[in-house]
C-alpha cells in the first residue's frame, strides 16, 4: 500500500520500512521498497546492505554496496560494519582488505 500512497516519497518511513523488513528476513519486499524509492540515502543503502548481510546473502550486499559508491555516497560506521560482516561471510578476503583499508583512512 505504502508503495502506491504519496508515503513513497518519505524517505525516513521508507527507511524504517527497510529496517524492518532486512529484520525480519523479507528481502525481497525491501528490495521492492528500495527500488520504488525516487530518493535514496546512505541510510536507505544500509538498510538493505544490512538485511542482505543478516541474511546470508553477501553477494547481493556487497553489489549494493558498490552501487551505493557509484552514486557518491561515502560509507560511515554502520555501512563498513555491514559490508565487511558480508565480506568475512563470504570470505571475500580482497575487498574486505580494501575495506579496512578505507576504514583506517577515515579515522
Amino acid at each position: 500500500h505504502i508503495l502506491k500512497s504519496n508515503c513513497k516519497h518519505d524517505t525516513i518511513l521508507n527507511n524504517h520500512i527497510l529496517s524492518m523488513y532486512g529484520k525480519c528476513g523479507s528481502l525481497r519486499d525491501a528490495r521492492q521498497v528500495f527500488d520504488f524509492m525516487p530518493q535514496r540515502n546512505l541510510v536507505s543503502y544500509t538498510s538493505v546492505i544490512t538485511g542482505y548481510s543478516q541474511n546470508g546473502q553477501e553477494a547481493e550486499a556487497i553489489l549494493l554496496y558498490l552501487e551505493m559508491l557509484r552514486e557518491d555516497l561515502v560509507p560511515d560506521q554502520y555501512s563498513f560494519g555491514s559490508i565487511i560482516k558480508a565480506c568475512a561471510s563470504s570470505g571475500d578476503v580482497v575487498l574486505g582488505k580494501q575495506l579496512h583499508a578505507q576504514v583506517i583512512k577515515l579515522e
